[in-house]
């Protein structure tokens, strides 16, 4: 799995608690609610959490750039040909596309998009954690996921917002335009709002929990 748009999200936290559950609440704040903490871990007893490796690139604020497409298509070919790679090199991955996942936080949801787009053959999945989308782009967005899974075989995708998230219409509106295209996906919009708080605690184990159920 491959995570833009944060060097972390409290993923090395969170991975370490699926590992060893059971999960409680570290917030003070109720982002995690008792209801969806408690179903998590009634899953995790039914199939323990097995891991998944993940990769953190930086990622750079591709749209500032003076050629922002040029600095795409060699942020891309970087991923595609150094970082998953090394990852499967230095990790005991599964190498099948349909196991590996590019997943945008915030504004790495675009760039993730833009990734996927070039190199739909790589990905079987692609997720969004509170990305940066609008949802004017929602229909073009689907419409390439759809184009990709025709091509390459299924995709899923991970629509993963919170209720006070500026960003959540785009993602409510891209699981719309996903639905009308036969795409699977998943959304989930738990309360909580769009800062790094929500990242480590509700984000991160959500994210880590669909990564590592969706491979059988």
């Amino acid at each position: 799995m491959c995570v833009l748009g944060s060097s972390s999200m409290g993923i090395k936290g969170a991975y370490s608690r699926l590992r060893h559950p059971p999960i409680e609440r570290e917030s003070q704040r109720k982002d995690f609610t008792d209801d969806r903490l408690a179903e998590i871990n009634r899953v995790l007893t039914q199939r323990p959490f097995r891991g998944v490796a993940v990769a953190c690139p930086f990622t750079p604020h591709i749209d500032e750039f003076s050629n922002p497409k040029a600095t795409y298509d060699a942020y891309t070919d970087w991923i595609a040909n150094v970082v998953i790679p090394r990852c499967r090199v230095e990790t005991p991955t599964l190498v099948d596309p349909f196991a590996t996942t590019i997943v945008g936080c915030s504004m790495g949801g675009p760039i993730a998009l833009e990734i996927f787009a070039r190199h739909p053959e790589m990905f079987g999945s692609i997720g969004l954690v509170q990305g940066a989308v609008g949802a004017y782009f929602a229909e073009k967005h689907a419409q390439m996921i759809a184009d990709a899974a025709s091509a390459h075989g299924p995709r899923d995708v991970l629509l993963l917002s919170s209720g006070a998230d500026p960003y959540r219409q785009g993602h409510e509106a891209l699981a719309k335009a996903l639905a009308d295209r036969a795409v699977p996906h998943t959304l989930l919009i738990p309360p909580g709002p769009h800062d790094q708080p929500w990242l480590r605690e509700t984000g991160s184990i959500e994210m880590l929990t669909y990564e590592d159920g969706r491979v059988p």
